[in-house]
């Protein structure tokens, strides 16, 4: 199971899958948010909804595929990210913007259930300006992939 970045939908939405070019993409991933193949957390929800355009709306109409994160292992996972991140020399304004957005909750609900991180970023170790996911995750044991990979695990076609 894939849990989904914000970054997947605003880049889809922007750039590549515009709801007026490739509406199959949208019709994809509702089919697969339905069958459980693709998930997210309400703090990628939160994101979307500071939007005010139409992504804005296909997420606030879609709410029960965001998935609430007040479980016991998630918070455990939470607590063990956040004492990770404090110690590898990140400066403070990084490690102080990872733990108020969705990324931070996106690798622990991650780590706690065993799903597969699907976000655009990549791996950067050197850097200490910004905690980036795959970095996060690799330290973790959680999986990611990008929409490509996703796409044809999930055989998508369009």
């Amino acid at each position: 199971m894939f849990l989904v970045d914000t970054n997947i939908l605003v880049e889809a939405y922007r750039r590549y899958y515009a709801f007026d070019l490739v509406p199959s993409f949208w019709e994809f991933l509702d089919r697969n948010f339905g069958a459980g193949s693709l998930v997210s957390i309400k703090p990628v929800l939160d994101e979307l909804k500071e939007g005010n355009d139409a992504l804005t709306e296909w997420a606030k109409n879609r709410s029960r595929f965001f998935r609430d994160i007040a479980d016991g292992a998630t918070i455990q996972a939470m607590g063990e990210i956040a004492d990770w991140v404090r110690q590898q020399g990140y400066r403070q304004s990084a490690v102080d913007e990872f733990l108020g957005i969705a990324d931070y909750f996106l690798v622990a609900y991650a780590a706690a259930h065993g799903l597969t991180v699907l976000t655009h970023e990549l791996p950067r170790p050197e850097a200490k300006k910004r905690v980036l996911i795959p970095d996060v995750c690799r330290a973790f044991g959680v999986d990611y992939v990008d929409t490509f990979t996703m796409m044809r695990d999930l055989e998508a076609s369009f």
